[in-house]
C-alpha cells in the first residue's frame, strides 16, 4: 500500500508566529498595515496563513516586532540574537 504524504504547511510556522506578537500589540490590523507600510489586506492574508510576505516586509515585520525573521520563519525558536 503506497504511503501517504504528509502535507506541508509552509505558512503554518509564520502564521502562528505573526499572530502571535500581533495579538500582543494590541493593534488592528489596519494599524499594522499603516505602520508597515502595507494594505490592510495584506495583513490580513499573513493574518490568515493565505501569503507569507516578501522579504522587504518580513524584515519590516521583525523590526516593529523586534524580533529575528528567522523566529518569524521557524528556523529559530529565539526570538532575537543576543548582540
Amino acid at each position: 500500500m503506497p504511503r501517504k504524504k504528509k502535507e506541508f504547511n509552509k505558512y503554518g510556522t509564520f502564521q502562528t508566529r505573526f499572530r502571535t506578537k500581533f495579538y500582543e500589540s494590541n493593534l488592528t490590523q489596519e494599524a499594522l498595515a499603516k505602520e508597515l507600510g502595507v494594505s490592510r489586506p495584506t495583513v490580513f492574508g499573513w493574518f490568515e496563513g493565505k501569503n507569507l510576505p516578501d522579504i522587504l516586509s518580513l524584515e519590516k515585520i521583525a523590526r516593529y516586532f523586534g524580533v529575528s525573521a528567522d523566529f518569524l520563519l521557524g528556523l529559530s525558536d529565539v526570538e532575537s540574537p543576543d548582540i
